[in-house]
């Protein structure tokens, strides 16, 4: 939460302004991965992971809805010295 004095501030700004309504219509994703791990040290020798994130929500702004669309794709290898 804002300290009290940004709190105010924003009550300020946005005094008689009308808050924004939204849909989430879909937040999904999958993600795979292995590892190898050594017992004798901490981190694991090797690794790799594959995520895949996406959302879709919209925004009611007025009259004309906003839709937003973002997908990610992550992939993270890991590898010891």
């Amino acid at each position: 939460m804002p300290p009290a004095g940004q709190r105010l501030l924003m009550r300020k700004l946005y005094r008689g302004c009308e808050s924004p309504s939204g849909s989430l219509h879909l937040l999904g994703g999958t993600t795979t991965g292995n590892s190898t791990f050594d017992l004798a040290h901490i981190m694991p020798v090797s690794g790799t992971i594959d995520s895949t994130t996406e959302i879709v929500m919209s925004i009611n702004r007025g009259q004309q809805p906003q839709t937003m669309d973002m997908k990610m794709n992550v992939n993270v290898t890991l590898e010891a010295k």
